[in-house]
């Protein structure tokens, strides 16, 4: 092998930047962060579970 040869190195393989995709939310939901959000489902759902206690002990 000559001295003025360059060694051919593999390229590696080309990285690609992905943007951020929407998560399709409803028009009151985009400005609120996911932690706000979560911290909503979670209210949502033990209000639903009190409102089911509710109905069973009135039976």
């Amino acid at each position: 092998m000559l001295r003025n040869e360059k060694i051919k190195k593999r390229k590696s393989p080309k990285r690609i930047r992905i943007g951020p995709q929407p998560l399709e939310l409803k028009p009151t939901h985009h400005n609120i962060s996911l932690n706000q959000l979560f911290d909503q489902l979670k209210a949502e759902r033990t209000a639903a579970q009190g409102a089911s206690r509710l109905t069973e002990k009135s039976r």
